[in-house]
């Protein structure tokens, strides 16, 4: 075992093993009020899983946040993408919590950050502070909520870790409890067959089991142009039925034995309702029997951040980029080295029973409060001839593979893939504007990457002017409209860089600058203290690098939000008063530069914002 899985494994064992009544006593909910959420702990996000619990704020941004407890201050970050304005608190009984997407800091922090804004001239930072630098205490107001980094919309996110192993641990095992009174609910169910084991996708058959699918019936005899009336949907028997809380059915309904030719597993969507809220959430817990013998058990209880994109294996891949839906599937790829499993057989696989008889199959759902919900059904072993699957050797997941071509050299670590599956490529023609000597096609764009390989691609036979060389990047175009545009180093006529998904790779230069528009209406040409100045940053190819906006000669904050691609400017007391020439430098990731520069007076602030409120 690694140490860094070992000191995981002790911080998650440290966490679980408290009893829930003595931390209650030492965290309390970061927003006043009831305790409302718009996700949990686990939950399948695009190439990650959710790493703690997202509180409703009434979709609105400056709720006060609250300390969960005594501490001190750790760390402060600040960025245009992932959890954009975040405080970091360390406390004295070995915990961190994390508070995140805020809208501001409250004070002495936001004094604090500001100053070392100013220190380093620029606004992503992500600072360490000492043990007392800045004391807090349970409930004191460190922030306020907002909507920055990549957040989807106002909430707060909220995060529990265990601060020597930064293992994170889903906060309602630490005191922090949802009302939740009520059961979980199925929304899908189906059955995937498979190829074997270590072959999730090779997919050789689905059968939706629930909803049960219904059939309109067509009348056999002649339309009247006059009938209006819809043809009534046929009565279809069910293939699942409703458990209960003993294991046996609930309803006496009959259903449709389901035939199984090969091995296969449960994939499945079901989501949960808290106590008033009309949102609901994932589940905490996920079990499958066949036979009444569990063979797959699924718990949200903690994972270290190395971990997190494990969750690609989890998730049907495909069907959460391109809808993103959240499809579970009850089945552990020999990849798959997440914690978060409990009693697994068989890789969690569904096996056809012997000729002539059936299986029970049982899928139970529960939240954190043991609040749970299950269907089951019946299986039966396919009589009809299995078709033979022709298939180059498999690829260990523990071993490096290495994947030559001429003009492409492709290098997989050790834990590239989740499953063991045969690597295939092909070259297409060079598309327009493709630097390489040709289009690659790496593998299935429909199959997850858990970590980056290494890719040496040859440019065309055409020779690349040396100024050109520097705007160079290998684009990798994955599902859907992914698309990555990654730097990296020449090698005579070679490319070396790195992908993290596949799909299609080739070589493109951007030469073109980032646009600037200033949303400052042309008219005005006056700005006050206290007021905000906006511009819209973007890059079309490889995005936004750095930007810098000064007063003269005087550098100034900005805040960049870079999923709306605006970037916002407090007009505060770092601007001098009087006309001034404000110019902004925006530089996108291949060093082209585009300025845009405003003439504009600066007033102070207007005396009648600063009168009390009546």
């Amino acid at each position: 075992m690694s140490r860094r899985l070992l000191r995981f494994a002790i911080g998650l064992i440290w966490g679980l093993a408290w009893p829930g009544w003595v931390l209650a006593q030492n965290f309390i909910h970061p927003v006043e009020g009831l305790p409302l959420t718009s996700g949990v702990f686990g939950e399948l996000r695009t190439n990650h899983l959710h790493s703690g619990l997202d509180y409703r704020t009434g979709g609105n941004t400056g709720v006060p946040v609250l300390a969960s407890a005594n501490g001190h201050v750790s760390r402060i970050k600040t960025s245009a993408t992932g959890y954009g304005l975040a405080v970091y608190l360390d406390h004295p009984n070995g915990y961190t919590t994390v508070y995140a997407h805020l809208e501001r800091y409250a004070s002495p922090l936001a004094e604090w950050i500001k100053t070392r804004h100013y220190q380093y001239l620029q606004f992503e930072l992500d600072l360490a502070l000492k043990p007392g630098e800045i004391p807090v205490r349970q409930g004191q107001i460190i922030g306020y909520s907002g909507n920055t980094g990549g957040s989807g919309g106002p909430h707060l996110h909220f995060e529990i870790r265990h601060t020597l192993s930064e293992a994170i641990i889903n906060p309602q095992h630490l005191g922090l409890r949802l009302l939740d009174q009520k059961a979980p609910y199925f929304q899908s169910l189906r059955l995937v067959e498979i190829a074997g084991p270590g072959l999730s996708q090779r997919v050789l058959r689905t059968t939706d089991l629930f909803p049960p699918k219904t059939k309109v019936t067509k009348s056999k005899g002649r339309k009247s142009r006059k009938s209006k009336r819809k043809p009534a949907p046929a009565v279809v028997r069910p293939r699942t039925y409703p458990l209960s809380d003993d294991g046996t059915p609930s309803e006496s309904a009959s259903v449709i034995p389901v035939p199984l030719k090969s091995t296969g597993y449960i994939e499945l969507m079901a989501r949960d309702r808290q106590d008033s809220n009309e949102l609901t959430t994932g589940v905490y817990r996920i079990v499958v029997l066949q036979n009444r013998d569990t063979i797959y058990e699924f718990k949200a209880d903690g994972f270290h951040f190395d971990q997190t994109r494990y969750g690609n294996s989890v998730m049907d891949y495909p069907s959460r980029i391109l809808d993103r839906s959240q499809r579970h599937r009850c089945q552990v790829s020999p990849g798959n080295q997440l914690p978060m499993y409990g009693r697994i057989r068989r890789n969690g696989l569904l096996y056809p029973p012997n000729e002539g008889s059936v299986d029970s199959v049982q899928i139970w759902c529960y939240d954190f409060n043991g609040n749970k919900a299950g269907r089951g059904f019946v299986v039966m072993a396919d009589s009809a001839a299995a078709v033979p699957i022709r298939m180059a050797p498999r690829i260990p997941t523990d071993r490096e593979t290495i994947l030559r071509d001429q003009g492409l050299v492709l290098r997989l670590p050790p834990g590239t893939l989740y499953d063991e599956e045969p690597l295939r490529h092909r070259s297409l023609p060079p598309a327009s504007g493709n630097l390489a000597s040709r289009t690659w096609e790496i593998h299935n764009a429909r199959t997850p990457v858990h970590q980056p390989y290494d890719v040496r691609i040859q440019a065309g036979t055409h020779r690349i002017n040396p100024s050109l060389r520097s705007k160079v990047f290998l684009e990798n175009k994955g599902l859907g409209n992914q698309i990555a545009y990654h730097s990296g180093t020449w090698d005579g006529n070679w490319f070396l860089s790195q992908a993290r998904m596949f799909g299609r790779l080739s070589l493109v230069a951007d030469t073109v600058p980032p646009a600037i528009r200033c949303l400052l209406n042309p008219k005005i040409k006056v700005l006050r203290r206290g007021q905000i100045l906006s511009y819209r940053i973007s890059d079309a190819i490889t995005g936004v690098h750095d930007y810098r906006l000064c007063v003269g000669d005087a550098w100034v904050l900005g805040q960049f939000d870079a999923k709306n691609s605006l970037l916002t400017v407090a007009v505060d007391e770092c601007f001098p008063l009087g006309n001034q020439n404000l110019e902004l430098i925006v530089k996108d990731k291949a060093g082209n530069s585009r300025i845009h520069r405003l003439l504009i007076d600066i007033e102070g602030m207007d005396p009648s914002s600063l009168l009390p409120e009546p």
